[in-house]
């Protein structure tokens, strides 16, 4: 199911690709906010770091936009609380990747700046630096707005919010170990955690 959702998300971005009025580069660099959620028996806590991508964008009129984007991030997962009748608490470091595909609603506000808002979904990808557990991957979802500004017809500026969570399915869940005590945890929920941020970079009009 989840490779026919990537095929079709393939083949919605080839159709803005083919019918762009123009083509946006913006690779960006900024920061995502900690979280903190419940987990079985306790409390975990993703923790704020510097994250860094790129997203294509096909702007396929005055109004709308189609976008394609990555994002990376190095965090830390702690986790503190009570298992099997002993307390608990490790944390773990961890790389979070978001591939995602969406529609943006343009708002030109001159002929060289616009506000944008937009909703993606696609992939969160979540691995273990040290291994102690296998990588995962889930749907996942965001939201983000912000601004855009041209200083010439081909260079511009870019500041937005961004809002990126994964999305589980009803009894599925995260679980990962803690490695030195053979402690383990687990988050299930359909919206386990969100990760809020910032980003900004140059935008290069390539078509």
């Amino acid at each position: 199911m989840r490779r026919k959702n990537l095929l079709l998300l393939f083949m919605f971005s080839m159709a803005g690709f083919l019918n762009a009025q123009e083509i946006h580069l913006f690779p960006f660099a900024g920061y995502s906010f900690a979280d903190k959620f419940k987990i079985d028996g306790g409390t975990g806590l993703i923790r704020e770091g510097i994250t860094y991508g790129g997203a294509l964008s096909w702007v396929a009129s005055d109004h709308w936009a189609i976008e394609i984007s990555y994002l990376r991030m190095k965090s830390t997962m702690e986790a503190t609380g009570y298992y099997e009748g002993d307390d608990f608490g490790f944390a773990d470091e961890i790389h979070i990747n978001y591939i995602l595909l969406g529609g943006s609603r343009l708002f030109r506000l001159t002929e060289r700046t616009n506000l944008l808002c937009g909703v993606n979904v696609g992939v969160g990808i979540f691995h273990s630096i040290a291994d102690r557990y296998s990588k995962m991957a889930r749907f996942a979802t965001g939201v983000d707005a912000g601004i855009n500004h041209f200083f010439t017809e081909n260079l511009g500026v870019r500041v937005q919010a961004n809002l990126n969570f994964p999305v589980t399915e009803v009894g599925d869940a995260f679980g990962w170990n803690g490695g030195h005590n053979g402690s383990s945890a687990g988050v299930s929920g359909v919206v386990p955690f969100v990760q809020p941020g910032f980003t900004a970079g140059l935008v290069l009009k390539i078509k």
